[in-house]
C-alpha cells in the first residue's frame, strides 16, 4: 500500500512539474512574441529564454505552429473569462439601478468596445500576441491545430455578436450583421490602440486611449446609437470602472 501511494504521489509530483516547466515555456514564447513580433518566434529561443534544450521545447510543443495555438488558445481564454467576470458585475449593477431592456443592451455594446480597450494596458502580451498573429502573412498555426483556437476566439467574437443582437432587438441600434459589425470594430479598434507605440512622439496626438473610445463611439453612431442613449451607457461605465477594472485578472480561465 505505502509503495502505491508513493507511487501516485511520485507521478503527482512529476505531472505537476511538467506543469510548470509547459507553463514556462509558453510564458517565455508569449514574452517573445510581444518583445519582438511572431516572426521572430523560434523553438530555440524559447529554450535560450527559459534556459534549457530545445529538445525539452519539443517535448511539449510538436512545432512553432503547435506551439503559437497553445499561445492563443491561453490568450483567449484568458481574456474571455475576464469579459464574462466584467459583463456579470455590469449586469449587477445594472439590475440593482432597475434600467430597462434597451438600457441593458445599450450597456453592453459599450462594455465589449471598452474592455477590447482596457484589455490593451490589463493584457498587453496576450493583445500584442494576436496582433501580431494577424499581420503575419504566412501561416502562423497548422490546420490541425486550428480547431481549439478557432472554437475559443468564436466565444470570444459570439460575445460581442450576442450584446449587438440585443441592441437591434430593443431598437438601440439599427439593424444590420451583428457578426461582421463585431469583426469591423474589434478590429478597429486594435489598429487604432498601435497609436500608443508612437505616444512618445506626441502624447496628446496619439493617445491611445481617447483615440479608441473616439473611434467605438463613432461606430456606434454609425449603427444607430442615438447620443442620449450612448450618454447614459458611458455614464454606467464610469460607475462600474470606479467599482473596478474593466478588463480583470480573471479568477479562474
Amino acid at each position: 500500500m505505502t509503495a502505491l501511494g508513493g507511487s501516485v504521489v511520485g507521478g503527482d509530483r512529476r505531472a505537476a512539474r511538467r506543469q510548470a516547466r509547459r507553463a514556462a515555456l509558453l510564458g517565455a514564447a508569449m514574452r517573445i512574441v510581444a518583445r519582438d513580433g511572431i516572426a521572430t518566434l523560434t523553438m530555440q529561443g524559447v529554450a535560450d529564454e527559459v534556459g534549457c534544450a530545445v529538445g525539452t521545447v519539443y517535448t511539449h510543443f510538436a512545432s512553432k505552429g503547435a506551439l503559437v495555438a497553445e499561445l492563443q488558445n491561453d490568450a483567449v481564454r484568458r481574456i474571455v473569462a475576464s469579459l464574462q467576470e466584467v459583463r456579470a458585475r455590469s449586469r449587477a449593477l445594472l439590475e440593482e439601478s432597475g434600467d430597462d431592456a434597451p438600457a441593458r443592451a445599450a450597456a453592453d455594446v459599450v462594455l465589449f468596445g471598452e474592455f477590447v480597450i482596457a484589455c490593451w494596458d490589463a493584457f498587453p502580451e496576450e493583445s500584442h500576441l494576436l496582433l501580431s498573429v494577424l499581420a503575419e502573412r504566412g501561416e502562423v498555426v497548422p490546420p490541425s491545430e486550428l480547431g481549439a483556437v478557432f472554437g475559443t476566439t468564436v466565444v470570444l467574437l459570439v460575445m460581442g455578436r450576442d450584446s449587438l443582437d440585443a441592441a437591434v432587438a430593443t431598437e438601440v441600434v439599427d439593424p444590420g450583421p451583428s457578426m461582421d459589425r463585431v469583426v469591423i470594430g474589434a478590429s478597429t479598434l486594435l489598429g487604432v490602440l498601435l497609436t500608443s507605440h508612437v505616444s512618445h512622439v506626441d502624447p496628446v496626438a496619439f493617445d491611445h486611449l481617447r483615440l479608441t473610445r473616439s473611434a467605438w463611439r463613432t461606430l456606434l453612431a454609425g449603427w444607430g446609437m442615438a447620443p442620449d442613449t450612448l450618454a447614459a451607457a458611458d455614464a454606467h461605465l464610469a460607475a462600474l470602472a470606479a467599482a473596478g477594472p474593466l478588463a480583470p485578472e480573471p479568477e479562474t480561465w
